[in-house]
């Protein structure tokens, strides 16, 4: 929504509003639209973005001999800033990359994927104009749609889940900023009033709220262009990853991710508050260095809606403070690497500190995605969860193998821009903060909470979760709470913000999403969908009204988000069949796409450690990282007396939850009673009887007086020797390193702990510090260490049988 102050000012013309809060509104919105990208990414968003405008434009001219799928694959070069040709990254790490390259070889994973689509995308003309109607007319004016709904369709109080869960500001806003996040146009174009092709504008002056406003508008989504059928059509990015891995925490880059790390250790930055340690400031972070400002400038909060100047806080989103209940998911999360950091370390103080970071990060995202399948997925879809392609979204018990044919994870259009928005309804006017008893602390109306931190500050993240997490909502429907239909952003000093819902029915316009009839049409005979309609009670009382007040009798053009909204919810769900199917293809795809799924054995070197994520749920997390809270209800995001799988929700103590995080088990010290009884005896009487003839008797005398005092291994050195890999040939070269006892004894112990290895890898004319899996090498190269001379030898085998498949190993 970038548009000139003037020109707003010109176009919203109300003369009881100052420019700072039209200011306001519109760096509000900029905020939720623009994601702290590297420079790199930067560059390639205005660089595809301005080829693929241009490409639209000259549709109806000569293109040359290039054909559809010729300049789709020029845009989808620009939008890859490591691009190297065919050349693909080098993919030894057991850790996901924070900005997805290795996820899938067609870079799928990655930011600035186009979005997927269900149905082919319906423009208005082959440039991509917004949609139109099926006569090629205009469709109605967005502001005059939300109204009229608001009027004439009843509210109810949501009673299958709770406040917690709501889209609007709760966990399915926290995961949505993991997965989406689409840019506006980058174009010089400004927006006003007038018809623009950067922009999707309409009609309020005579709008009974907005007094002396002229007209409202989005800037349009950036794009790039795709082969649809061999037309080329316009198609939305992400600049996010469109994965689970918890990138809202740590970022999508590794420099981000460096920016949020504790320098030297496995710990993120934090800083101290009176409800405990929150997520750190921009202050913090920009002293650090002056290279982290690309990402800090985008956390700066609009000054009229943090009126009282508190300090920006620093996460991997910068949508973080834009509601109180937000803000608390990320000191959730980000507290809870803390304490696995921690107890990796308590286990094993031993351990790199680089590998306990990246332990504890691998664990966060499991457990993040645990929450979403096994929590917040059965919560939406309640006893209908079976119903969704014969129940493939139900967890599983055990690791399950990935198939091998698997085409990497993409995020549909028609998720992003319409079914994950169904929760905007279900948003209350109040925020609700409850003490340690569950009693009522403070009541805030959210509409003045839109990127204010203060509630957050003053009360706490364990107060702000016990509130929401005991109480209801709205339930999903097409008439939208004052908080977001009037007020969504509304400045302190201000009488009122923009129009969330009309935003959202225009957005899918922008994106060129189908109407709502096709989707039910091709829904109903789905065999991964088609069971949702099973008993289904059709449309809401008010949509042949609506259609014909609205629509001009055309239910085939009502807009698909309008659409989802007038279901009537399945059983025991909270939305409609329609919904339910495009979430229900989304969660499926990412959970059989995405490489680095928890159920996925890869994404494991033990079973151990599945099981212990298996052990923690919502309310098992809350305890751990609130220290305030004594207990939690059991299912937090199922509503008081609804049945979910044959269970109702009951309050549980906290001390009985917060020992099943226990990791000593996988990071202590390991085992050496079992193995070195038995594994000595036979190497010893191998190898030293060939040995000791022809070496001993010469370099004892010579070389143990001198080194043998220095290179004992007493202390930890100040380096660890690190060798390189060749992903092609599978050898690890450690030639003409300073390997010793020490660092013999601490690769056995990695090695067993992790079956993995650091390792320098040569890359895009650079050196990455990357994880190689042990399974993975061939050959070992040791020659040139003349402390292997004096280390012991019993270990240094030890370490090499954990390489189980290497065939040739060379110490010379």
């Amino acid at each position: 929504m970038k548009i000139s102050l003037g020109l707003l000012a010109s176009a919203m013309g109300n003369r009881s509003r100052s420019e700072e809060d039209l200011a306001t509104i519109l760096y509000a919105h900029s905020m939720i639209r623009s994601a702290p990208l590297t420079e790199s990414y930067s560059k390639s968003l205005r660089s595809v973005g301005s080829f693929s405008l241009d490409t639209l434009r000259a549709l109806d001219a000569e293109r040359g001999a290039l054909d559809a799928a010729d300049i789709a694959a020029i845009a989808r070069n620009m939008t890859d800033p490591h691009s190297t040709g065919n050349e693909r990254a080098v993919c030894a790490s057991e850790y996901p990359d924070f900005d997805g390259r290795c996820n899938h070889e067609s870079n799928a994973g990655q930011p600035m994927n186009h979005y997927g689509r269900i149905l082919p995308a319906e423009y208005c003309g082959r440039s991509g104009a917004p949609r139109c109607s099926s006569a090629g007319s205009g469709l109605p004016n967005p502001r005059d749609l939300s109204l009229y709904l608001k009027r004439i369709a009843n509210q109810k109080v949501n009673d299958k889940t709770t406040h917690f869960l709501n889209i609007a500001g709760h966990l399915n806003k926290f995961i949505t900023h993991t997965l989406v996040q689409t840019p506006d146009r980058s174009s010089s174009g400004r927006c006003s009033c007038a018809f623009s092709e950067h922009c999707v504008n309409w009609n309020v002056s005579d709008d009974p709220v907005f007094a002396g406003v002229n007209c409202m508008f989005i800037t349009r989504s950036a794009v790039t262009v795709i082969d649809q059928d061999g037309e080329v059509v316009p198609e939305q990015l992400n600049q996010l990853t469109g994965t689970i891995q918890a990138g809202n925490i740590y970022g999508f880059s590794e420099l981000h991710a460096r920016a949020l790390r504790l320098p030297g250790s496995p710990f993120l930055e934090t800083q101290d508050h009176t409800h405990g340690i929150y997520i750190p400031s921009t202050a913090q972070i920009d002293a650090k260095d002056s290279e982290f400002r690309q990402f800090t400038r985008r956390f700066r909060l609009p000054d009229g809606l943090n009126e009282r100047n508190y300090q920006p806080m620093f996460s991997g989103d910068n949508r973080v403070l834009e509601n109180p209940i937000l803000g608390s998911w990320h000191i959730l999360y980000h507290r809870l690497h803390n304490l696995i950091a921690q107890q990796i370390i308590d286990a094993d103080s031993s351990l790199d500190m680089d590998f306990v970071f990246n332990e504890a990060r691998k664990f966060n995202i499991a457990i993040m995605q645990k929450m979403v399948y096994e929590e917040m997925v059965p919560a939406l879809f309640g006893s209908s969860l079976d119903k969704f392609d014969n129940g493939s979204l139900r967890a599983s018990d055990s690791p399950i193998d990935q198939s091998k044919d698997r085409t990497g994870p993409v995020i549909f259009n028609e998720f992003a821009a319409a079914a994950f928005r169904y929760g905007h309804s279900q948003q209350p006017q109040t925020i609700v903060t409850k003490d340690i008893r569950y009693r009522e602390q403070s009541v805030d109306p959210v509409k003045e909470n839109f990127f204010d931190p203060h509630v957050l500050i003053q009360q706490g993240p364990g107060a702000i979760c016990r509130g929401a997490a005991t109480l209801q909502g709205l339930q999903t429907g097409p008439a939208f709470g004052d908080s977001v239909l009037h007020n969504l952003f509304k400045p302190a000093t201000g009488d009122f913000g923009i129009d969330l819902f009309a935003i959202n029915i225009a957005r899918g316009r922008d994106h060129g999403l189908a109407p709502h009839q096709k989707y039910l049409k091709e829904f109903q005979n789905d065999p991964e969908c088609r069971n949702l309609y099973n008993g289904w009670g059709g449309m809401r009382p008010e949509w042949n009204r609506m259609v014909q007040e609205q629509y001009r009798n055309k239910a085939e053009d009502v807009d698909l988000y309008i659409g989802l909204l007038m279901e009537e919810h399945v059983a025991g769900a909270s939305i409609g069949p329609t919904g339910l199917c495009i979430i229900g293809k989304q969660f499926k795809t990412l959970k059989t796409q995405d490489r680095w799924f928890y159920e996925n054995r890869e994404f494991w070197n033990n079973d151990a450690k599945f099981e212990q994520v298996k052990k923690l749920d919502l309310a098992t997390i809350m305890c751990l990282a609130f220290g305030d809270t004594d207990k939690v209800p059991d299912m937090p995001f199922i509503a008081d007396g609804f049945r979910l799988d044959g269970k109702t929700r009951k309050m549980v103590s906290c001390s009985g939850l917060r020992n099943r995080l226990d990791l000593s088990d996988q990071y202590g010290e390991p085992e050496t009673t079992t193995e070195e009884p038995t594994e000595p005896p036979t190497e010893p009487p191998t190898e030293p009887p060939t040995e000791p003839p022809t070496e001993p008797p010469t370099e004892p005398p010579t070389e143990p007086p001198t080194d043998a005092p220095t290179d004992a291994p007493t202390k930890r050195p100040d380096e660890e020797p690190i060798c390189d890999f060749d992903p092609e040939e599978r050898i690890v070269d450690c030639s003409n390193r300073k390997f010793d006892s020490f660092s013999l004894e601490l690769m056995a112990q990695r090695l067993h702990i992790t079956h993995a290895y650091p390792v320098d890898v040569r890359v895009h004319g650079g050196v990455e510090r990357r994880q190689v899996k042990s399974d993975a090498v061939r050959t070992i190269i040791f020659s040139g260490n003349p402390g292997l001379k004096n280390s012991d030898k019993a270990t240094f085998f030890r370490a090499m049988r954990e390489f189980h498949f290497c065939r040739t190993l060379d110490i010379r």
